[in-house]
């Protein structure tokens, strides 16, 4: 089997989460990677079909320490 070179271009979109504009990296098969630099969300984008695109929506390690943190009234 053939080892395959990825390569991914420089691509700018909008944050899912809080909309602020940032760069992405996109593969040759369509995968968009973003990390926003406001809010720390990590966004995974995959084009499954024509009409299709699924998102994958991440929160940040802070966010999801805080969010216990909220949730336990302390």
């Amino acid at each position: 089997m053939k080892a395959r070179k990825e390569t991914w271009t420089v691509v700018s979109v909008f944050c899912p989460n809080c909309g602020k504009h940032s760069q992405a990296h996109q593969s040759a098969d369509g995968m968009v990677k973003s990390k926003c630099v406001s809010c720390l969300a990590v966004a995974v984008r995959r084009k499954i079909g024509r009409r299709h695109t699924r998102v994958d929506l991440y929160a940040s390690e802070e966010e999801d320490r805080n969010k216990d943190l909220v949730c336990c009234g302390k």
